[in-house]
């Protein structure tokens, strides 16, 4: 049994938990199945996966994220990961305002074709980002928190199919089968950070879960832009701004933030 064999079937027996997947590799015992099960299980096996001793493993997530997944499994373009071309995290609010979604559709509209962007596939600014970049065939890499074979949210199923369609890329940590964990969708956020150039926030308020995305963008050292918003608001876009994030009015801003 190979270490990639391994690493695929504690992804498995764990649902791809990275912390119970590095409890099980420290205390140095067998994956509980031999190589000629695993080969057998994976016969059965539709997704596609690539794992941390692949070649193809993502450089950006290795460099910049301190916990790598082990495995990522996917379905679409794989070569996006690795394409030298800039990404550009789109995050934000599920409960947008008209305001933050029309900056957004009208930001990303006009950035040139090349860049990738990448998303959490929520509702609201996630949402309004990559149907956006569709809109004007650009390429989308969506990061979900839930199994690869369970898209979530259900009413984004279409929207993820024209990912696939348009040639873009679905990525998760968790096999097939991965019950639902609402911690996962939390701890998905590193690999959005980790895998873009920076972040655009299009709108979040201040108890916002866009925070957890900012963070490992912070400690990932990437460039964070926002969109601004009125001053009564209670808006963490403009908190940011005060803390030295960009601000973001129109896609030059965005270019300058991935040093296009």
């Amino acid at each position: 049994m190979t270490y990639r064999d391994v690493l695929l079937e504690l992804s498995r027996k764990y649902n791809g938990n990275r912390n119970d997947i590095f409890k099980h590799i420290e205390k140095k015992e067998p994956p509980g199945k031999n190589a000629e099960e695993v080969e057998e299980r994976g016969k059965d096996f539709k997704e596609k996966f690539i794992t941390l001793m692949d070649d193809e493993y993502p450089n950006l997530i290795k460099k910049s994220c301190s916990t790598p997944p082990f495995v990522l499994y996917y379905r679409g373009n794989i070569n996006l990961l690795n394409s030298r071309k800039k990404k550009l995290a789109v995050i934000g609010s599920r409960k947008s305002s008209q305001y933050g979604e029309y900056a957004t559709e009208k930001i990303i509209s006009k950035l040139p074709d090349d860049v990738i962007i990448v998303s959490g596939a929520a509702k609201g600014i996630d949402t309004v980002g990559i149907k956006a970049a569709l809109c004007t065939n650009k390429k989308v890499i969506a990061v979900i928190g839930s199994a690869i074979d369970s898209y979530y949210p259900n009413e984004n199923i279409d929207l993820f199919n024209e990912i696939l369609k348009a040639g873009g890329l679905i990525i998760s940590e968790y096999p097939p089968g991965t019950p639902i964990n609402p911690d996962n969708f939390r701890f998905r956020n590193r690999i959005i950070a980790g895998i873009s150039n920076a972040v655009f926030v299009g709108e979040a308020y201040l108890k916002s879960g866009t925070k957890i995305t900012i963070s490992y963008a912070l400690d990932y050292n990437k460039s964070i832009g926002c969109l601004p918003y009125q001053c009564y608001q209670k808006s963490y876009c403009n908190h940011l701004i005060k803390e030295g994030a960009a601000l973001i009015e129109n896609e030059n801003d965005i270019l300058d933030l991935l040093n296009y």
